[in-house]
């Protein structure tokens, strides 16, 4: 038997070459072949294989259940193709896997193409070999993170990218790569005395347990090539293949550190992100468990913070559907309930129904919102109830005109009708139907009636007036509820310019105070000095029929307010007043805070 075997069946006296593996989340496929059938033996290839294995499962992050070896008489072509297949299906995007093939290799020079030789093959038969196409293919059809393929064969050089040295080391291990390391070019490789290692693996085996810090794929088949031509008569090579998936990046072997102070450094930290690269390190770990539970805690954690920042049903609905019975199940299903529930209550105020408002009542018979409800529901049944004698009365109202205009010798008893009438509209506030009123009594008049038209039309006047009035002071009304304060200013000085009203005149007090804590002092004085009308002197007897006036009218505004219940927000012709009314006068402003005086 020769001194050295070969890697290649052509010939016993030739060169070597053997495959090496990869790392990923981390699978290994190990083949390697002694004993072939119809081959040379080889005497290293296993034994080379199984230290491969050891190094990696004990030094580095590679779980032995992730690991698929097909020794001697397993690593038939079948079965080689069905390990692949079973590679391809179950790793995913984030595994890495590397692959170490030891055994013999051949290369077919009519096609140039290299092959493996499986244990079963015999010598020239290419249709029994696998090319360094299929190789590819099968690697095409893994979607890895990382793919490092080792080959200690002969002739494996074809599957590379390009014919280059190795690439620099400073690549990222962020971005997939497909690497692979050989024996040697399309050359033969040396198997070595029996009971040692080949060159090419002895090299590997070396630089893979010295390592004393995480060691890249390229600053390893670096090392290696230059260990390996120096003590062989074989050049390996190390750079990417000539396969899909490639983006530019490189596995990087990553020694195994000590769990406990992996698992203190993650408690200390207290991050999902701490505590998964705890499990990605000792996937068996002794702390897994509590590991697990840690993260899903904090994820539960970031849920429920999201959801009461967020404030929304839906964001609530993803904490419950996703941790069921979990720490804060039942806040959110409190939460989520209240949610509804003022949702619901906002649809109701928009429809601004009595039976909307009722069926809040009935849903939520204990709600937050029950006292609106319940006044709600009061205010619109009153208002219809008013709704319902006003159409009472007016039915009567028309059922008189009907009885008098059938006897238009009676002309005189309808002109009296139509100006009570008119005048009942006008005390009620309802100064658009007033005035037609009056403008038919004006029709209606004949000589000797009284009231006379001048009467009428000046009626007529007022009820436009008032009208104007009425239309200004709500407009003012809103825009000061809208912060709005100039605008509603304007408003309430054109509604006092119209009548002369104290009620008028205290909100465009408060306006100018709300104006004037908004602005610099001496504007503020400024404007208050130009809006405000200097007081004109008056008699004592003037000034007592003033007085006297004011009063009256004081009390006559009181009636009207008290039969006036009309609202910002008026739907299907009923008034509704929200729970803080609008229309009430807002307190003035201590005019001593701001630093100003109007």
């Amino acid at each position: 038997m020769p001194e050295n075997n070969y890697r290649h069946i052509g010939s016993f006296l030739e060169k070597e070459k053997k495959t090496g593996a990869a790392r990923g989340k981390n699978y290994l496929f190990v083949i390697a072949i002694d004993e072939y059938m119809h081959c040379p033996k080889l005497f290293n290839a296993v034994r080379d294989a199984k230290t491969f294995i050891e190094i990696l499962t004990t030094k580095y992050n590679f779980d032995p259940k992730h690991l698929i070896t097909l020794f001697n008489e397993q690593a038939t072509e079948e079965n080689i193709d069905k390990a692949f297949r079973e590679l391809a299906e179950i790793i995913t995007p984030e595994d890495n896997l590397i692959i170490y093939f030891s055994g013999h290799g051949e290369f077919e020079k009519q096609r140039q193409r290299g092959y493996w030789v499986p244990v079963d093959a015999h010598p020239g038969a290419f249709h029994e070999y696998i090319s360094n196409t299929e190789i590819r293919d099968n690697l095409d059809a893994i979607q890895s993170k990382h793919t490092f393929l080792i080959a200690d064969s002969c002739f494996s050089g074809s599957l590379f990218a390009t014919y280059r040295n190795a690439s620099p080391t400073d690549r990222l291990e962020k971005d997939p790569s497909r690497w692979g390391l050989t024996a040697g070019r399309s050359e033969l490789v040396l198997d070595g005395k029996p009971g040692t290692n080949s060159p090419f693996a002895d090299s590997l085996l070396y630089q893979l347990k010295n390592a004393t810090k995480p060691l890249g794929v390229a600053e390893l088949c670096n090392k290696v090539i230059e260990t390996v031509i120096t003590s062989a008569n074989q050049t390996p090579r190390g750079e990417p293949l000539r396969v899909k998936g490639h983006k530019g990046g490189q596995f990087v072997f990553h020694p195994r550190q000590d769990e406990k102070e992996v698992w203190k450094a993650a408690c200390q930290k207290n991050t999902a992100g701490a505590f998964e690269e705890y499990l990605a390190l000792f996937p068996n770990g002794k702390y897994v468990r509590e590991a697990t539970q840690n993260i899903h805690a904090l994820a539960e954690e970031s849920v429920w913070e999201n959801a009461q920042k967020t404030q929304t049903t839906q964001a609530y609905l993803n904490y419950i559907r996703q941790y069921k019975g979990g720490k804060y199940y039942t806040a959110a299903i409190e939460k989520l309930a209240e949610l509804e529930e003022d949702a619901f209550w906002k649809d109701v105020q928009l429809k601004n129904t009595l039976s909307a408002f009722l069926e809040y009542t009935v849903k939520y018979p204990n709600g937050k919102h029950i006292e609106a409800a319940q006044k709600r529901i009061a205010e619109i049944e009153q208002a219809q109830s008013r709704e319902a004698e006003l159409a009472k009365e007016k039915q009567k109202w028309a059922e008189q005109k009907r009885q008098l205009e059938s006897d238009r010798k009676n002309q005189q008893g309808l002109f009296n009708v139509t100006v009570e009438q008119a005048e009942n509209l006008f005390r009620q506030a309802r100064y658009g139907e007033a005035r037609d009123a009056f403008a038919e009594s004006i029709a209606l008049f004949q000589p000797g009636f009284a009231p006379d038209p001048d009467y009428l039309q000046k009626r007529m006047e007022d009820c436009i007036q008032k009208a104007k009035f009425e239309q200004l002071f709500e407009s003012g009304k809103k825009a000061f509820q809208k912060k709005n304060y100039a605008l509603a200013l304007q408003y309430f000085q054109k509604a006092y310019d119209l009548e002369k009203n104290a009620k008028i005149n205290d909100w465009i007090k408060n306006c100018r105070q709300k104006i004037a804590a908004t602005q610099p002092r001496r504007t503020r004085a400024k404007q208050t000095a130009a809006q405000v009308p200097p007081p004109q002197k008056k008699s004592n007897t003037t000034l007592k029929w003033i007085v006297g006036i004011f009063v009256a009218i004081v009390f006559v505004v009181a009636i009207i307010d008290n039969m006036d219940t009309s609202s910002d927000f008026p739907a299907n012709g009923v008034p509704y007043t929200p729970v803080e009314p609008s229309d009430q006068l807002p307190p003035l402003e201590d005019v001593s805070k701001s630093g100003t005086a109007d």
